[in-house]
């Protein structure tokens, strides 16, 4: 069983399996490759967006409602070198804004008709 780590991410606590952290190369490879693994690391970041980049190494991709908090993921995922995240989050702001422009055509038609 892969041990626990305390990630101290601008302040708040997450908690998570080692193996999850390992399992691809990022930020956290070097991070927990120290010769003197820590059970607690400080991660000088702003937290509001990091479960996003935990439940994507879980296996599990969530994104943020607006298209700025979509700009903000797209740069921790960019930070903690994660460029598969970073493709998902493009594609997912793209479809968003496909659909934004999709619905604003239909408001106005319909205003039109």
């Amino acid at each position: 069983m892969s041990r626990l780590v305390r990630l101290n991410v601008g302040g708040t606590i997450f908690l998570t399996r080692h193996s999850t952290l390992a399992h691809s190369n990022s930020f956290f490879s070097a991070l927990l490759s120290s010769t003197e693994p820590e059970d607690e690391y400080f991660v000088d970041r702003d937290p509001a967006h990091f479960r996003h980049i935990l439940n994507f190494m879980r296996g599990a991709v969530t994104f943020p409602r607006t298209s700025v908090e979509l700009d903000e993921l797209l740069q921790e995922a960019d930070f903690f070198s994660l460029p598969k995240l970073v493709l998902q989050v493009r594609r997912h702001r793209e479809i968003c804004r496909q659909t934004s422009t999709e619905h604003q055509l239909s408001i106005i038609a319909a205003k039109l008709a």
